[in-house]
């Protein structure tokens, strides 16, 4: 997200590929599970805007006044922002005309011709003013959007990069899930309550049920200093569960690491209680004026459950040390067998001169795992292919867009966007058209949404910064 720092030093220890060391200090950025903007906000750095609030009295009231304070001096929006789309982009499963799409900053966008034209779709969600333009809000990461493919109408959006917070806290109003009912006319919150709103990144909706959801978060200590509470707000486990909509939720029991996160959870499309998360998991050392994150030896890859989130089993040790703290990756529907695996090496121990990125791929379920041909930085299965064999990738040091034909064993080089080539835009999904399998589109960093119509061998770009609409 948008990276704020008042007057005090953050230091993240991730470090690189020896592939192409100043390419991978770029990519590093989008690997910083922890949220970099609330780790280091301290009220006290700015004299002027606490001369002007005083924060006083209960706790309700300095997180009112705080609340206050953000929505009237807003935050640094610029610092460090690679207008990332993570996983957001998604295309009506009905009508594949509509697509949306979650930019870093930006807010949301929708376009009803394929790309052509683009509306910016925010009535009712919560933003902070750009401090450099207070007639601009500033949005956080949208990590994911979903469409319920039983009444495409309904759109639920995942907010990820913010601190650990409640709904009602600071930062927190703009975290969580937010759902629209309109086709993204207007939106409102979903979670209500005491549920930690910092999201990881990723929603699962059960294919069958689709008021049955998993919501992953990330469970660090809330960073901002009016935080009434200095410890995780989860006691048992990163991931939430509803059954009912999202009207009420449950914090799972399983096990757990410091900061453990979900990089993705996946329901089984043929059996909804099979149910599959990635993680990595680090630790962090809290200075006066820093934060380190610290790469753990420990980690639990792979956690896996056959009753619907009440017991989990953990695998994954047949990664090779240190490569198993999972980064990114993906399950095909099609075949839930079948997943990728990016692992990343982060910190002093790990000097990106000699460090080797590495990923894997597993057709057994993660019972083992073998190395890719080429590092694949991110990698999605075709969901037209119901081998679940035919995938596409992301080598930005390899092969660009490439493509496996063998459950990601071997991968060719089949092309590349020249906006992608200057190494400063990041290609970060792949999504298929739900009707034509020769057309895919591939999103990344920048506002950069790709259209490919013969499989990805060539591509047109329909949007970037420039693109979009005010």
């Amino acid at each position: 997200m948008h990276k704020i720092v008042f007057g005090v030093m953050l230091i993240v220890l991730i470090a690189g590929c020896a592939q192409n060391t100043d390419f991978n200090k770029a990519l590093s950025g989008d690997v910083k599970q922890q949220p970099v903007q609330e780790l280091v906000q301290d009220i006290e750095t700015n004299a002027t805007m606490d001369k002007d609030l005083q924060i006083e009295g209960s706790r309700d009231s300095k997180l009112e006044s705080q609340s206050k304070r953000l929505h009237e001096y807003g935050i640094d929006c610029s610092h460090e922002n690679e207008y990332g789309t993570r996983r957001s982009l998604a295309i009506d499963p009905q009508n594949s005309n509509i697509l949306y799409i979650g930019i870093e900053g930006r807010g949301v966008y929708k376009t009803t011709d394929k790309g052509t034209s683009w509306e910016k779709i925010i009535n009712g969600l919560v933003a902070y003013p750009d401090m450099s333009n207070k007639n601009e809000l500033c949005f956080p990461d949208i990590a994911y959007i979903y469409i319920d493919p039983a009444n495409t109408k309904r759109v639920l959006m995942v907010t990820s990069d913010i601190t650990t917070a409640y709904v009602d806290w600071p930062y927190g109003e703009t975290g969580g899930i937010w759902e629209s009912l309109d086709g993204g006319e207007s939106w409102k919150q979903m979670i209500k309550g005491k549920i930690n709103v910092a999201g990881s990144g990723y929603l699962a909706v059960d294919p069958k049920n689709s008021r049955i959801m998993y919501y992953p978060v990330n469970p660090d200590l809330p960073t901002f200093k009016e935080a009434p509470i200095k410890e995780s707000l989860n006691k048992i486990s990163s991931v939430y569960k509803t059954v009912d909509g999202g009207i009420t939720w449950e914090e799972l029991n399983m096990p757990m690491l410091p900061a453990l996160q979900a990089i993705l959870i996946s329901i089984d499309p043929k059996d909804s209680n099979h149910v599959v998360l990635f993680t990595q998991s680090h630790d962090h050392i809290y200075g006066e004026n820093s934060i380190t994150e610290i790469f753990l030896h420990k980690q639990y890859p792979i956690m896996e459950s056959f009753d619907a989130g009440k017991t989990w089993t953990v695998s994954g040790d047949n990664l090779p040390d240190p490569y198993r703290a999972v980064f990114e990756g993906d399950v095909s529907g099609n075949n839930f067998g079948h997943m990728i695996v990016r692992l990343f090496l982060f910190g002093p121990e790990f000097p990106p001169e000699t460090t080797k990125q590495k990923s894997f791929y597993s057709v057994d379920g993660g019972k083992t795992f073998e190395e890719t041909s080429m590092f694949i930085w991110i990698a999605r299965y075709n969901p037209h292919d119901m081998t679940a064999n035919n995938m596409l990738g992301y080598s930005p040091w390899q092969g660009w867009v490439a493509e496996s034909k063998d459950a990601g064993k071997t991968w060719q080089s089949i092309g590349i966007p020249p906006e992608v080539q200057s190494y400063k835009v990041k290609v970060e999904n792949f999504v298929w058209d739900p009707k034509d399998s020769s057309a895919v589109y591939m999103s990344g960093t920048y506002g950069n949404i790709w259209q490919s119509i013969d499989g990805g061998k060539t591509w047109k770009n329909i949007l970037n910064l420039d693109k979009l609409p005010k």
